[in-house]
């Protein structure tokens, strides 16, 4: 974890993927109401966040 906190530094943004259950490539076979709750998800936002680092 270290080596990515230097690798980004102090003013940088680490964003990773984790926690998804499906294959996003699958979208398309997945229930409407699913397809339209993934195009909407919000970008990430640190304030509301359930995970961080703080280094």
């Amino acid at each position: 974890m270290r080596a990515l906190g230097d690798a980004v530094g102090a003013e940088g943004t680490l964003v990773a993927f984790c926690g998804w259950d499906d294959s996003p490539y699958h979208v398309a076979f997945w229930p409407h109401r699913w397809q339209t709750a993934y195009g909407e998800l919000p970008g990430f936002d640190p304030a509301v966040a359930s995970a961080s680092w703080d280094g």
